[in-house]
């Protein structure tokens, strides 16, 4: 089972994927995947995996450069502000960063590349050191079965379809939110918007957004006062419940690798570290080098 919408089921089988309308379906039972075969949020690819993320995190403007997507948000956050490189450019790679940085010189941007683990890495990354770039902060690219994070959810959270002016302002506890693009950013791709209130106040917040059978959890944070208590355990579990409903067999999220708390309790959730991606920043002083061959 793959996905389950209002018009019917998607199914893996032996002979591919098929549709099977809800009409057709008189009983169903949960069969375990055959032995040796790894769960979804296993086997997936790392750079699938990348283009999936920056889906659910739309910048404000987008421009294709081959397979690449140049991306920028006024600044807000660098996920939002860097070329996503994932397969070709289309160009030879020299001329393609000389291209990326004339696109975001333009944009008043320093340029900026996120490049995940993987066959790429090796063959980009000396010619980033030659173009000037030099490695800056990196990134851990976690995956889970949702059915295993939403064990034992408590049902905490309160849910908004829209970007709603309370959620961005617990938002903002975290985060500075003091550009429109912040805004756009997190209320694109269909964001479903999760929030856990005690005493009419809103103490931990989350964001979903769902592309079947894959899930995305992104901005979740629990104020620090309110630390210690569960909440983290249990807004991550309400979100993988919603997950579910929404017809999602698997969950990604990131986080930074020094961030010992959070990646202690998704672990303890059921998410394994499935690849990690590094940004790559200009440094301005080095020489342009410009396009060859």
């Amino acid at each position: 089972m793959l996905a389950v919408d209002g018009s019917g089921l998607l199914v893996r089988t032996r002979r591919g994927e098929v549709r099977v309308e809800r009409s057709a379906v008189v009983a169903w039972r949960r069969v375990p995947p055959p032995p040796g075969v790894p769960a979804l949020h296993r086997r997936a690819d790392a750079e699938e995996l990348s283009r999936l993320a920056a889906r659910g995190w739309p910048a404000v403007e987008e421009e294709a450069l081959g397979d690449w997507r140049l991306r920028w948000a006024d600044g807000w956050t660098r996920r939002a502000n860097s070329v996503l490189a994932t397969g070709g450019p289309g160009r030879s790679l020299a001329g393609a960063l000389h291209q990326v940085r004339r696109w975001y010189r333009d944009r008043g941007r320093p340029a900026l590349l996120q490049l995940s683990d993987g066959a790429l890495a090796p063959v980009l990354e000396p010619e980033l050191v030659a173009q000037g770039f030099t490695p800056a902060e990196e990134t851990c690219f976690l995956t889970a079965t949702a059915a295993d994070v939403a064990r034992d959810a408590p049902g905490l959270t309160r849910w908004s379809d829209h970007l709603e002016p309370e959620w961005l302002a617990a938002f903002a506890r975290q985060r500075p939110v003091d550009t429109p693009a912040a805004a756009t950013v997190l209320a694109g791709s269909g964001a479903r918007f999760a929030r856990i209130e005690q005493d009419g106040r809103i103490v931990a917040v989350g964001r979903l957004t769902t592309e079947p059978p894959w899930a995305g959890l992104t901005g979740l944070w629990v104020e620090p006062a309110s630390r210690g208590r569960g909440l983290g355990t249990a807004l991550t579990a309400d979100l993988a419940v919603r997950a579910v409903e929404l017809g999602c067999a698997a969950l990604h999220l990131q986080v930074l690798p020094d961030n010992t708390p959070a990646l202690a309790l998704y672990r303890r959730l059921g998410f394994e570290e499935h690849h990690r991606y590094r940004y790559w920043s200009l440094d301005e002083t080095a020489p342009t080098g410009g396009p060859r061959g």
